[in-house]
């Protein structure tokens, strides 16, 4: 016994794309959720740290803000805005169907003692990837 089916491969490519952009979507969602936490976990003096983080396809230098000949005593939450608004737009702008990797990175001169805190006597460090990789693994 035999049946014939009429495949309609118009409707079934819609189906997918639509479900492919929804997966895009919620990539996209979780990115800048990420970048949000990341940004609401940073410290604010001069604001440099805050302001140099980065989403991008690729290992390459991202934004790096040094805290020299800046004032301190920054609006943490104009700052953190300023940072989350620049991770937003970078996240705009990649190209998710055809990126293998993202990389969130802060090329701030002090990132480092910012997330370890060597060298400070009376503060510890904030340790904000260490955050990120424990909420986001």
């Amino acid at each position: 016994m035999k049946a014939r089916v009429k495949f309609n491969k118009g409707a079934l490519d819609k189906k997918l794309k639509q479900a492919e952009d929804k997966a895009y979507q919620q990539v996209e969602n979780q990115l800048k959720e990420v970048s949000q936490f990341a940004v609401n976990r940073s410290p604010v003096d001069t604001g440099a740290y805050v302001t140099s983080f980065s989403v991008k396809n690729n290992y390459s230098s991202g934004r790096g803000r040094t805290s020299k000949n800046k004032p301190r005593n920054q609006s943490p939450q104009a700052k953190r805005q300023e940072g989350y608004a620049q991770m937003a737009a970078d996240i705009e702008g990649l190209d998710l169907k055809n990126s293998e990797i993202i990389v969130i990175s802060n090329g701030s001169p002090h990132a480092r003692l910012v997330e370890t805190g060597e060298a400070w006597s009376n503060t510890p460090g904030y340790a904000v990837f260490a955050q990120l990789r424990d909420r986001f693994r």
